[in-house]
């Protein structure tokens, strides 16, 4: 399939199902300089922020729960798969924008060959 087709075909399906035009988000990793510097101190606020962690986290056990539980076909199974897979996407995601946060965020390391005398 052609590369505009299929994004014909997603952008299609996208508002079928009355999701976002992608087109208008950023990729933060393409970002640099002060927006990298501004978009990792706001996704650090976000992970440090006990209450979202806890119901990102919440919000897949319940998925995992309707899957074992109480999906009664296949397509429910399914759905509920994809509501996993999005919670943890986005812990692992703001997981590593956390570990990018510190790395970039850690002091300078100085070396002093007189201290080691």
């Amino acid at each position: 399939m052609a590369k505009n087709k299929k994004e014909d075909l997603v952008k299609l399906n996208r508002h079928a199902v009355g999701t976002i035009d992608l087109s208008d988000i950023v990729n933060a990793d393409n970002l640099s300089g002060t927006d990298r510097k501004n978009y990792l101190e706001n996704a650090e606020i976000l992970f440090q922020n006990p209450v979202l962690m806890n119901e990102l986290k919440r919000a897949i056990q319940l998925q995992v729960e309707f899957i074992a539980c109480q999906a009664v076909d296949f397509e429910q199974v399914l759905v509920g798969r994809g509501g996993v897979n999005m919670g943890e996407i986005l812990v692992e995601r703001f997981s590593m924008l956390h570990a990018q946060y510190k790395e970039s965020t850690k002091p300078e390391e100085t070396f002093d060959p007189q201290e080691l005398i």
